[in-house]
């Protein structure tokens, strides 16, 4: 009932101020339920990500269809054909059938999609930008004290009101010898959690050291990403600490001062944090340990556990090898290869299964465009670390629980900060100017 009332009167404030309500809903899916049922129709359920997401959608439609100049294309145009292209080829391939799979490719459009699409389009300015990362702030405030009160407690009631609402579906994690108790906050999986503590901290740090950017409530905002160190700490996830240490590269400059006084207060925050990195420090370790890596499984799956996974997975992609097996796929096959595929814990493994050959060639696309594409389109290495970090990750781990918004708001704010798109955008402004004059 809670996610629901918030959901209609975000909706509701839309209809007034689209781009605020626009920004409340951003803010939103930091700590909402986006499976949960938003309303039923029929037998079909309409969750909060692709109800919300349509209306949203709809609504942009409706208060921007005279708005007819020509704007800067969509940097990931191409890529995201390929994704669509390729969801709707699974619709013919799927073992759930053409129907089942049509409403699932169209959910997951709305939710991985066209939810980034209008991101792009909606949040542009400086003060779009800032609004978002003010609220954006103050949930990730809330959510850090509410994580260390969660380890502290070793319970998270709102987890468990999350659960109950879908049926006890959520994986939930019990704390185990090797690591002990794992905090999710306000998400629905350590992981999760953990990289979206690590993409604000990566935020909020860039842009005060970067760029000295006077951010709002400076000194507020950076307590809140100090307080997420010991929070992505306390997930016990090897992946959290590896993209922490790929994308902080974003910005590491030897030649500022900043970034040395930086250094500086790190080293006093870990002496702080210290009495943290007790039953964590093993997990740490691991990343540097290349005989862990391959055979030791405490504090994670080992690469022998992921190939035997690969291994598996290729022998259900044989069954259909083009398209896929379908998004459902899970609840229609059960075998030799379904129990040794475990959780299927990779992007590639998941793509595999699910969209086949097409599918796993689309994430390859992708995975260039974000890397390779648009970095040196917009002449901006910092895409390059931000996105390098998400693609091994996502290689190497699932993401259960990824907040989509905050990754992509950060990559756009890259993208339309750098001095490629402010001489695009220059220069349509010129072009518009002279039509309207002629």
């Amino acid at each position: 009932m809670i996610f629901l009332i918030i959901s209609i009167l975000i909706m509701i404030s839309a209809l007034n101020n689209y781009r605020n309500g626009f920004i409340a809903y951003l803010v939103y899916q930091i700590f909402w339920l986006y499976g949960g049922c938003l309303l039923k129709v029929g037998n079909k359920t309409i969750t909060y990500s692709m109800g919300m997401t349509l209306y949203f959608l709809i609504l942009y439609w409706i208060k921007n269809h005279q708005n007819n100049f020509k704007k800067i294309p969509f940097p990931y145009k191409i890529p995201f054909i390929f994704l669509i292209l390729s969801a709707f080829l699974t619709c013919f391939t799927s073992v759930a059938g053409f129907g089942n799979e049509f409403t699932r490719a169209i959910s997951n459009i709305l939710q991985d999609i066209i939810i980034v699409w209008l991101i792009w389009r909606v949040i542009k300015t400086k003060q779009d930008f800032r609004k978002l990362y003010k609220y954006t702030t103050y949930v990730m405030f809330f959510a850090c004290i509410y994580g260390l009160l969660e380890f502290l407690f070793k319970e998270n009631i709102l987890l468990n009101y999350k659960n109950t609402l879908m049926g006890g579906n959520i994986g939930i994690y019990s704390a185990d010898f090797a690591r002990g108790y794992r905090i999710c906050s306000f998400f629905e999986h350590p992981i999760g959690a953990g990289l979206s503590f690590a993409m604000y901290f990566i935020t909020t740090f860039s842009l005060f050291i970067k760029w000295n950017i006077k951010i709002p409530n400076k000194n507020f905002a950076l307590l809140t990403a100090i307080l997420c160190v010991p929070c992505a700490l306390l997930t016990k996830m090897r992946s959290v600490l590896l993209f922490m240490i790929i994308s902080s590269l974003i910005f590491v400059n030897f030649k500022s001062k900043r970034f040395f006084k930086f250094i500086v207060y790190g080293i006093i925050v870990l002496f702080l944090i210290a009495p943290l990195l007790g039953e964590n420090i093993n997990v740490f370790l691991s990343l540097f340990n290349l005989n862990k890596l391959i055979t030791y499984t405490n504090t994670g799956s080992s690469l022998i556990q992921r190939l035997n996974q690969f291994k598996a997975v290729g022998h259900l992609m044989l069954m259909s090898p083009i398209g896929g097996l379908g998004e459902l796929f899970k609840e229609y096959v059960f075998n030799q290869y379904t129990q040794a595929a475990l959780s299927y814990e990779s992007i590639w493994l998941e793509q595999m299964a699910k969209h086949g050959l097409v599918g796993v060639i689309a994430n390859i696309i992708l995975m260039f465009y974000t890397t390779i594409v648009i970095p040196s389109r917009y002449k901006t290495k910092e895409c390059f670390w931000w996105s390098l970090a998400y693609w091994i990750i996502y290689t190497l781990s699932s993401i259960p629980s990824f907040r989509t918004v905050l990754y992509y708001t950060f990559m756009f704010y890259l993208i339309k900060n750098s001095k490629v798109y402010f001489n695009i955008q220059n220069n349509k402004n010129l072009i518009k100017l002279s039509k309207t004059n002629n």
